[in-house]
């Protein structure tokens, strides 16, 4: 019988086999999921993204963590390692749309906080196209967009 030790990871019983069956995996995923979204409403958001690491150790494939790790990146200022979680999640099979539209919104605002707002404008408009009725994206968008067009160079006619 597995117990969780204090890095709420499995400890194996004596004369317990050390291989995990893909549904304890995912199992343990969830766990450690559900524990990094508990930091990160405590705005431990550095310990959010160990507990969503472990859970993608479990299961790669599980969008929301990385959407969710995303989320901590973004919070923490690191936008390179925010867009790359984000498009991983958007574009992992099996991910649903609500995660689809919310990672590409990730990745628009990880592009928008390096200064890409051509490319935060790409991201945000995927967004938009899951998830049409949600302001938060339409406003970002139009805020990127803006940004935009201040950054383009004005010529001037003399």
């Amino acid at each position: 019988m597995q117990r969780f030790g204090r890095d709420q990871l499995p400890v194996m019983d004596a004369g317990e086999s050390t291989s995990t069956k893909p549904s304890a995996e995912k199992d343990i995923a969830e766990s450690q999921k559900d524990l990094g979204n508990d930091a990160f409403k405590e705005c431990d958001f550095m310990q959010a993204v160990v507990f969503y690491t472990n859970a993608l150790d479990h299961d790669s494939t599980m969008a929301v963590a990385l959407s969710n790790r995303a989320q901590c990146w973004l919070k923490l200022g690191d936008f390179e390692k925010a867009e790359s979680d984000a498009l991983k999640a958007a574009q992992l099979e099996g991910a649903t749309d609500r995660i689809k539209a919310k990672s590409w919104f990730r990745a628009g605002m990880a592009r928008h906080g390096r200064g890409d707002f051509s490319g935060a404008c790409e991201c945000l408009s995927k967004a938009q196209e899951i998830d049409r009725k949600n302001p938060q994206i339409d406003h970002a968008f139009k805020m990127a967009e803006f940004k935009m067009r201040q950054s383009k160079p004005k010529w001037s006619s003399q």
